[in-house]
């Protein structure tokens, strides 16, 4: 009877010994499972931060080719002002050559035209 009693000793630590191995492999296994439904929670936000990332970088793109449009446009426009400044430079050089001719050409009339001068007489120096 001893033996049996040895025997369902054993049995019995035995099965506590498995049941602690079960009961550590069951809660092992649910960490694990945490883990990874975690991993993949970050995966399918990354996954989800990639889109939103190429949805911003074609609106960037878009964003950068109408910049360069109007980059080029502005170039352009610059272009066509600074020929209209050249032209209006030589225009106004030209007109402040014909001032100075038209000038010089006064001056030269104000030389020949006698100058009239007028005599004060003492009548009208003693009028009160």
């Amino acid at each position: 009877m001893i033996p049996l009693i040895i025997a369902l000793i054993v049995t019995g630590a035995a099965a506590a010994v498995f049941a602690v191995i079960a009961i550590i492999t069951i809660l092992r296994n649910s960490r694990l499972e945490r883990e990874k439904k975690k991993a993949l929670l970050d995966v399918e936000a990354a996954i989800a931060d990639k889109e939103h990332l190429k949805e911003e970088n074609a609106n960037l793109a878009e964003a950068l080719e109408k910049t360069r449009l109007l980059y080029n446009k502005m170039l352009a426009e610059n272009a066509g002002l600074k020929a209209s400044q050249k032209d209006l430079e030589e225009i106004n050089d030209d007109l402040i050559k014909g001032q100075a001719a038209m000038r010089a050409q006064l001056a030269e009339q104000r030389r020949t035209v006698p100058i009239k001068r007028v005599r004060k007489t003492d009548t009208q120096a003693t009028e009160p």
